[in-house]
């Protein structure tokens, strides 16, 4: 017969399972965290980092803004519409 667990005490299976599905978070704030690789990063103060940030923050950054997100307003109103109508 299995040995009864006491109440208010968790299974070291659970226990297993919960550090494993912690690992991941635990190891992305980890590495998040540490900013110094990207500081020490030789490309990103090249040229062809300057010429690349001026392609993607030029002058019509707004405007390919605005492209990107315009169809988002028409999304929400089929969303919208399709909640109202469904049952």
């Amino acid at each position: 017969m299995a040995e009864a667990i006491p109440s208010g005490t968790t299974p070291p299976g659970d226990r297993t399972l919960m550090m494993r599905m912690m690992a991941g978070p635990v190891a992305l704030v980890a590495a998040l965290s540490s900013a110094s690789p990207a500081l020490a990063c030789t490309l990103c103060h090249s040229r062809t980092a300057e010429d690349v940030r001026a392609a993607i923050f030029g002058a019509d950054f707004w405007g390919h803004v605005g492209a990107l997100f315009s169809p988002v307003p028409v999304f929400l109103l089929a969303v919208f519409l399709v909640r109202k109508i469904s049952p």
